[in-house]
């Protein structure tokens, strides 16, 4: 009996001091967890307020330089302490359009050009808002391509 209840404490120990994976499972109780470790380590993570720093979006500093690198990070809600939205490796930028939408961008590869006479750059990028409020994420539309 007293083996069991060592484990237990143990295991409950060793679970709470364990780090925070981040992934799209992850439960609100984790989300600030990982939003705490953000603040005790500024190295690894990049925090983004949102202008009444209700929200936050907590950005894995994963040591790459390029924007063809797609980020993980997770947006979670300081005021009622949940997570809003968790990103693994999907979106390559994001930032604050105001306080309560963000801004997404997805590169889709290199610029496209059409080789007719007209010569129209094609766009690359998708890009997405997310209303930290609603939780919806609304794909934006291109308006027109750009002409040389």
């Amino acid at each position: 009996m007293k083996l069991r209840a060592f484990c237990l404490i143990f295991t409950g120990f060793y679970l709470s001091c364990s780090p925070v994976l981040l992934t799209s499972e992850i439960s609100n109780n984790q989300s600030l967890k990982l939003y705490r470790e953000a603040l005790q380590d500024p190295e690894r993570y990049f925090l983004d307020y949102n202008d009444d720093s209700t929200y936050v979006i907590c950005t894995l500093n994963d040591s790459s330089q390029l924007i063809s690198q797609p980020v993980s990070f997770i947006v979670v809600n300081l005021t009622d302490k949940e997570k809003v939205f968790v990103s693994i490796k999907e979106y390559h930028k994001t930032q604050w359009i105001d306080s309560r939408n963000i801004r997404l961008v997805k590169y889709s590869g290199m610029v496209k050009f059409d080789r007719s006479i007209e010569s129209k750059r094609m766009n690359n990028t998708i890009e997405y808002h997310l209303n930290v409020l609603t939780k919806e994420l609304n794909r934006i539309e291109e308006s027109k391509n750009e002409q040389f």
